[in-house]
Parts: structure tokens; C-alpha cells; sequence
């Protein structure tokens, strides 16, 4: 009997430290990405306010088609090989030195093939000179940014994350400072966008080098059959790819057709506040995707552990972005922007919600794509899609920007219900009670918080003010339960 009890006790403590290694490696990894992430966001946003500033709604509007409709033409470079990249590298990292450069080869003519009909829209459409210049050398930056991305996807395959911040920090560096002195220095769009075209092509070369002596050295041999039969597999996760890009760029492209460059700028600023927002969980996605992955291979209970805590800390950090953002965000448009972005408002707080819905769903496609369910995260981009596109052409015309705002809210409304219900029918359910409703709870203290403060505290303080209150108020309340708490304090000791 001692002995059972011996050897039990013995299994129970090799399972609890392998949670603890689960986490530690989760921790690690997020970190690691939200430090990217977080750099990068912000050096954009500095970047985005110094060029609103300085150009003009009109100019910083052409600045924003541009990237918009580059970005709607780029849709297929990626053709799903990233996230197919991770999965299968991050299961066998010995096939990387062939991987990458296949890859690598794919997306080049991917790419190529973006770039002639960028070219194409630009001579059919008739822009003018300089709008049709800005227009191209963005095309040529989102080529070079759609060949990084493989170095980066090698990077999260083999859990080296931090390598994605060294090279952000190098590239952002040099573009952003330049771009700031030339704008200092009475320079304009044509000579600025072509600054940021140097700095894809710095982020390329700097990707590649710390690739080939950090992680592998690629071995430069194509096997047409290899490249196919690879391609193929990206089908499912192409089709989910291609849909989400086409979800995030094509509201601005809209806006400005109905709206004219101005119009299109309003949405850029409340854009570029909002939706890196409501992306700022990707880090956390992008780090556990490998493990994520690896576990649905050995256990599906010990998935659902895994998804329930990912839900859970994603919906306590993503509401009350949402609850602040909506109270305060009028305040923070003008104060980094100026009054003469004051229209941004109202589509920045439609927007902002997106972040609760964002949040609660997390994780659930990278859960999705390992159980070889890929096709399902393609339903709910495609009926995303189709609900973001039907409602910009009804909503547009009449409420501009905030129109536009509106037909992407909803839209990912209908994407996380759908993966949701795919997410419970086909593998199993979450506990909801446990993750929402203390944090809705400590959401709904807060909203109430705010209200009363921003009278008497500027922006600044107001935001620091409810991060302090709704933190305290999510402690007293309990919203993490003593399991959840004694996986972050061992995490924080060790």
C-alpha cells in the first residue's frame, strides 16, 4: 500500500511539474513576443502621429490607402505557408534547413506575382504621379515584409521569439528616425515612404543572417514536388489566412472610395489606435501555437487545461482595454493626434470593442488548426468576410469611418461565435462562467471608475488611475482562483 501511495504521489508530482514547464515555456515565449509586439506598436503609432501631423489628412490619408490597398493585393503572398511553417517545423525542427528555403522560394513568386498586379491597378486605375509612386514603393515594402515573415515564423517554430524583437528594434530604429528628421526637415510622402522601403529591405537581410548562424544553415536544394505537394497543405490554412487579410484591409480601401482621402485618414488613426489593441494577444497566440500543437498530439484533456487558463488571462487583460478605451478614447485621439482628427473618435470606440470579442475567442484557432481542423477557422473567416463586406456597402455610404468600424465589429462577432460552437462540437467546452464573469464584474467597477474620475485626472493619469483600481479590484474579488494563483507565484519564484 505504501508503495501505491509512493508511486502515485510520484506521478502527481511529475505531472505538476510538467505543467510548470508547460507554463514556464508559455511564459517565456509570450514574453518574448510581447516584447516585439509591443515595441513595434509603439514605434508605429509615433511613426503614425508624427506623418498625421506633419502631412495633413490628405496626404496622411494617401499614406493609409496605400497600405490598404497594397495590403488587399498581398492578401495571397502569404497563402497560409506561415502558419503551416510553424505547425509542422515546431513538430520536426530537422526538416528546417530544406523548409525555409522552399518556403522562401514560394512566397517569392507569390510575391512577384502581387507586385505585377499592384502595377496593373496603379496604370488601370490612373492615379495621379505621386499617389501612383507611394502606391508601388509600398507594394515592393510589403514584398520584402512578406519574406521576413518566413525568418519570423522560423523563429516562433523554434521558440526563439526573442529573435523577432532584435530585428524589429534594428529596423524600426533606423526608419523611424530618419522618417522623424526628414519630416523635421520639410520633406514629403514620396521621399519618406521611400525610407521605410530601405528599412524591408534592412529587416530582410538582418532576418536571414541571424537565421543562418542562430537557428540552421538553409540548404539551398528545390524539389519542384516538395514545393507542390507543401503548397497543398497551406490550401486550408491559405483560405483562413487570405480571408483575415482580406477582413483587415479592405474597410480602409472602402472608406476611401466612398469617402475620399480624408475619410480615409479618420479610419487610419482610429485603425492604427485600435486594432493593434485588439491584435496585442497574437504574441500570446504566437507563443503557445507550437505547444499547442505538440499537446493535442498527446492529450486532449491537457488541451483543454491549456485553453481554459489562455482564455481566462486573455479575457481579464482584453475587456478592460475595451471598457477604458471606449470611456477615454476620445481624449486619447485628440491628445496624440489633434482636434483636426476629432471624427476618428467615433470609429475608435466601435472599434475598440472588438478587443472583448477578440480576447475571449483566443487561441481557439491555433487549438482548431492542431486537431488538423483547419478548414473550420475557414468557415468563420469566410462568413466574417461576407458579413464585413455586405454590411461596409450598406453602412459606408451613409456613416463613413464609423460605418466602416461598425461592419468590422460585427463581423468578428460572427467569426467568434462560429469558432466558438466549432471549438465545443468538435473537441470539447470551456467552463464560461469561470473565465467571464468576475472579470465582467471587476470590467463593469471600473467603467464605473472611470466615469467618475476623467473629470478630475487628465487622460495620462485617468488610464494609470483604472489599471491600479481594476488590478486591486480583480485581487479582492478573486478572479483567479487559487490554482490559477499558484501557477503564476511558482512561475514568478522560478
Amino acid at each position: 500500500m505504501d508503495y501505491k501511495r509512493s508511486c502515485q504521489s510520484r506521478g502527481r508530482s511529475r505531472e505538476k511539474d510538467g505543467q510548470m514547464n508547460v507554463v514556464k515555456r508559455i511564459a517565456r515565449n509570450t514574453l518574448s513576443l510581447a516584447a516585439a509586439y509591443v515595441f513595434s506598436q509603439i514605434i508605429t503609432l509615433i511613426l503614425s502621429i508624427f506623418l498625421a501631423r506633419f502631412l495633413g489628412e490628405e496626404k496622411y490619408g494617401t499614406y493609409v490607402f496605400a497600405f490598404a490597398i497594397t495590403g488587399l493585393i498581398f492578401v495571397i503572398a502569404d497563402f497560409g505557408l506561415n502558419g503551416l511553417l510553424i505547425v509542422e517545423v515546431s513538430k520536426n525542427r530537422s526538416i528546417a534547413p530544406r523548409y525555409m528555403p522552399t518556403t522562401l522560394l514560394l512566397r517569392s513568386l507569390l510575391g512577384f506575382i502581387c507586385l505585377l498586379i499592384s502595377l496593373a491597378a496603379v496604370l488601370i486605375a490612373s492615379y495621379p504621379k505621386d499617389t501612383a509612386f507611394v502606391i508601388m514603393i509600398v507594394a515592393m515594402t510589403s514584398f520584402f515584409g512578406n519574406l521576413t515573415a518566413v525568418f519570423f515564423g522560423m523563429f516562433n517554430a523554434f521558440e526563439r521569439m526573442h529573435l523577432n524583437l532584435l530585428v524589429q528594434i534594428i529596423e524600426r530604429s533606423f526608419t523611424v528616425t530618419i522618417v522623424i528628421a526628414m519630416l523635421f526637415s520639410g520633406f514629403g510622402l514620396t521621399e519618406i515612404i521611400v525610407v521605410i522601403f530601405a528599412g524591408s529591405i534592412l529587416s530582410f537581410s538582418i532576418a536571414y543572417l541571424i537565421f543562418s548562424k542562430s537557428i540552421t544553415k538553409p540548404i539551398w536544394e528545390f524539389s519542384i514536388g516538395d514545393a507542390i505537394a507543401q503548397f497543398k497543405r497551406a490550401t486550408h490554412f491559405a483560405t483562413s489566412s487570405i480571408l483575415l487579410t482580406l477582413l483587415y484591409t479592405v474597410n480602409t480601401v472602402l472608406v476611401q472610395i466612398w469617402g475620399g482621402n480624408i475619410a480615409a485618414a479618420y479610419y487610419g488613426v482610429a485603425y492604427n489606435l485600435a486594432i493593434p489593441l485588439s491584435l496585442l494577444h497574437t504574441f500570446f497566440l504566437g507563443a503557445i501555437m507550437p505547444l499547442t500543437s505538440q499537446t493535442y498530439e498527446q492529450s486532449i484533456e491537457k488541451l483543454k487545461m491549456i485553453q481554459q487558463k489562455a482564455m481566462k488571462f486573455l479575457f481579464f487583460f482584453g475587456l478592460p482595454i475595451t471598457v477604458g478605451g471606449f470611456i477615454v478614447g476620445g481624449d486619447i485621439v485628440t491628445l496624440l493626434y489633434g482636434e483636426n482628427f476629432a471624427p476618428a473618435i467615433l470609429p475608435f470606440q466601435i472599434l475598440i470593442l472588438v478587443v472583448a470579442v477578440k480576447y475571449f475567442c483566443g487561441n481557439i484557432a491555433n487549438v482548431l488548426a492542431s486537431a488538423n481542423l483547419m478548414r473550420l477557422n475557414a468557415y468563420s473567416a469566410a462568413a466574417g468576410t461576407v458579413v464585413n463586406i455586405g454590411l461596409c456597402g450598406i453602412l459606408i455610404p451613409f456613416y463613413g469611418p464609423a460605418g466602416g468600424a461598425a461592419a468590422f465589429l460585427l463581423a468578428n462577432v460572427v467569426m467568434g461565435f462560429m469558432s466558438l460552437r466549432f471549438m465545443t462540437s468538435r473537441l470539447f467546452s470551456v467552463d464560461y462562467k469561470d473565465i467571464a464573469l468576475k472579470t465582467v464584474v471587476t470590467s463593469i467597477a471600473l467603467a464605473i471608475f472611470l466615469l467618475i474620475v476623467k473629470s478630475y485626472l487628465n487622460v495620462i493619469l485617468t488610464i494609470v488611475a483604472g489599471t491600479i483600481f481594476y488590478i486591486t479590484i480583480g485581487l479582492i474579488i478573486g478572479t483567479f482562483d487559487k490554482g490559477d494563483r499558484d501557477i503564476l507565484f511558482r512561475l514568478v519564484r522560478e
